[in-house]
């Protein structure tokens, strides 16, 4: 369970080695480790990049404890508030935009009726008109964001069917 909280206390508590970490001045990659107290009364140990730590005393946090050990206490993640949660972000980052969504959506479709278009042209040894890519995308655009129009889908069905008879 993520918890937002303050810093009340943080402590270094040493480093060790880990390929995940940022190489010192001998070209070990270590990583940091601290143990913070928050404001709400929990004292957990979280390992970070950077010797100086990521959070000072006062700073508002966002805590997630993954394992409570009986000798070793709490451990976990001690992140900015909104950095793990990317449906929650308050400015930049990657927070979901339904127009970013809709676009990819729409270019994914768009590449798929060229396909099936250009497949069929080929096929029948005729030509395809953007207008005919155009219809067919916005049909696929709007069956995959839940608005689907089931007698145009229908009449996509059936040519694809007619496409695959034809091939055979």
């Amino acid at each position: 369970m993520i918890t937002l909280s303050k810093v009340k206390n943080v402590t270094a508590n040493g480093s060790f080695e880990n390929q995940y970490g940022t190489p010192d001045e001998n070209g070990k990659k270590l990583l940091y480790k601290f143990e913070y107290e928050m404001e709400d009364g929990t004292i957990i140990n979280a390992n970070h990049k950077y010797k100086d730590g990521n959070f000072e005393v006062g700073s508002s946090v966002e805590y997630e404890v993954k394992k409570d050990d009986p000798e070793y206490g709490k451990s976990g993640k001690v992140t900015k508030p909104g950095a793990g949660n990317f449906s929650n972000k308050p400015s930049g980052g990657s927070k979901v935009d339904s127009n970013v969504q809709a676009m990819i959506v729409k270019q994914n479709a768009l590449g798929h009726a060229t396909e099936l278009l250009k497949h069929n042209a080929i096929m029948d040894n005729s030509k395809f008109l953007s207008k005919d890519v155009m219809a067919l995308a916005q049909i696929y655009a709007d069956w995959v964001m839940s608005t689907p129009q089931p007698e145009k889908v229908q009449e996509v069905v059936q040519s694809a069917k007619e496409a695959l008879m034809n091939d055979e």
